[in-house]
């Protein structure tokens, strides 16, 4: 039931949290937010209107997205991490995956065969700087990556064949080929020691740069690019990520001065944007705040386990309970605000977030008592309409398709909850409950409203069968990697 609240909050806090850069420069119309991106003008459309066209986004996502899947670059990543895994799956080694090079190329695997989207691709490109290995970066690079690697059929591993700095993997670019003709050659490869434990307890060291690239018959299939600027806790206060695929391009900018952090993602096919992600937070996330809000206190168990029973062990007399220490935050006084965007071809998603009474709000609430479950979710909507704003636009014509108004919903049947009596071991106090949760409504142009889940799911049916061929089309391209994947089962109308 709270799960509106835990979406928005996560998207305009938790993920800008870790990154963003500042988009007031971003070149948006003077009518539009400065950091929402919510346009002002309202558009004329009917919803069975914008259904049809947020509905030909989907598909056109999809077919964007063929290119980049049937690429020389996803095919090689493929049949590299086939090599290192092995029909069996085992990995060849820990530190091929955990090392940040090979993390992009990992998650390019996983595209080509369905296993993650272009958002966990740009997702990665925004945690880069949280890709460690269990041991010291520098020992492990010098250790299992330096030097030359070739892919050794009779062996089926790779093996060192000669020494140097720079770290290059050389491997059969596919299933088909018959000679190592894709070369992975990490060019640049520098990490700073930090001196605090504030963002991880076990993080050592962060990475400043990083350059690689992936070449296939000679022709360069893949670059990467990575630059970072920490502070003495390894906190990133700038970071910068490119990385080129065949013709598109994802990027990804951070900025954090403490007070206010921003992040801006982005992926182009050719000069055409497909994705773009925008996003900051303001408030005061310093280490002195954030120490100054964070406490710690002994929390006990609900239920208790029995000690001691009475003599013909019929009733219990004696009841002990777990007690532990727990560490909590006072996020209120870290964050004041967030706010950001997302745009999807044509179509931008975005809004703001007063997440400093949010949170109040939030820890008002006593959801541990079911009686009070419908006055929690009305007060959890009236406070989700006062300091949630979201919308929905069109980014060529720069118009508001629909807001966002939240409501509360019953469910249909009601269902019998008891309390259960420690002493008596009999359930009383029976009654008949209702669940309560939390949805939202679109209100358009027209002032109508329809409901923003219901909305989504009935109508796409172009979308889906879209998606179904894509799978259809990857299973055909990536046979000889065993790939199999599943339709989509739609039931939408």
């Amino acid at each position: 039931m709270r799960k509106f609240f835990i979406l928005f909050l996560a998207v305009g806090i938790l993920l800008s949290f870790n990154s963003c850069e500042d988009d007031k420069n971003t070149g948006d119309p003077i009518d539009v937010d400065e950091q929402t991106g919510e346009p002002e003008e309202v558009s004329p459309l009917t919803p069975e209107e914008h259904k049809t066209n947020i509905a030909s986004v989907g598909v056109e996502l999809v077919g964007e997205m063929d290119d980049l899947a049937k690429s020389d670059a996803t095919e090689a990543a493929i049949n590299l991490f086939t090599l290192m895994e092995g029909e069996e799956e085992e990995e060849y080694s820990d530190s091929y995956k955990s090392a940040v090079a090979f993390s992009t190329l990992k998650v390019l695997s996983d595209f080509g065969q369905n296993e993650a989207t272009v958002f966990d691709i740009m997702r990665n490109l925004r945690t880069l700087n949280a890709t460690l290995p269990d041991t010291p970066i520098e020992e492990e690079y010098k250790d299992e990556f330096a030097g030359t690697w070739e892919w050794d059929a009779s062996s089926e591993d790779f093996e060192q064949t000669a020494s140097g700095d720079q770290a290059i993997f050389k491997f059969p670019a596919s299933a088909s080929s018959e000679s190592n003709n894709a070369v992975f050659t990490v060019t640049a490869f520098d990490w700073k020691e930090i001196s605090g434990d504030l963002t991880d307890d076990e993080l050592e060291e962060v990475p400043v740069s990083l350059a690689a690239n992936l070449k296939v018959d000679g022709n360069t299939a893949m670059e990467i690019s990575f630059s970072g600027d920490y502070n003495e806790k390894g906190i990133p206060q700038s970071i910068d990520v490119s990385l080129k695929v065949a013709t598109y391009e994802f990027t990804t900018s951070v900025t954090n001065d403490f007070t206010d952090a921003s992040m801006e993602s982005t992926m182009k096919h050719g000069d055409k944007q497909i994705l773009k992600l925008s996003a900051g937070v303001n408030g005061d996330f310093s280490e002195a705040n954030i120490e100054d809000n964070t406490y710690t206190e002994l929390d006990t168990s609900d239920y208790g386990y029995c000690v001691e029973w009475n003599d013909d062990y019929s009733e219990c007399i004696d009841y002990e309970y777990d007690v532990w220490e727990e560490t909590y935050v006072d996020v209120e006084n870290i964050l004041e605000s967030s706010y950001g965007f997302m745009e999807v071809l044509n179509l931008r998603i975005g809004g703001e977030v007063d997440a400093k009474n949010m949170i109040l709000a939030e820890k008002d609430l006593d959801w541990d008592k079911k009686a009070d479950e419908e006055s929690n979710v009305d007060a959890e909507v009236e406070a989700m309409n006062e300091y949630m704003d979201f919308y929905a636009a069109y980014v060529d014509e720069n118009k508001r398709i629909a807001t966002v108004e939240f409501i509360k919903v019953r469910s249909d049947e009601s269902w019998e909850h008891c309390e259960w009596n420690y002493d008596t071991q009999e359930y009383e106090n029976c009654a008949d409950y209702y669940d309560y949760w939390v949805e939202g409504n679109f209100i358009f142009g027209d002032d109508s409203k329809v409901n923003a889940e219901t909305y989504f799911e009935d109508g796409f049916k172009s979308f889906i069968d879209e998606l179904n061929t894509f799978i259809r089309d990857m299973n055909s391209e990536y046979s000889d990697y065993g790939m199999d994947m599943e339709p989509i089962d739609y039931d939408g109308k």
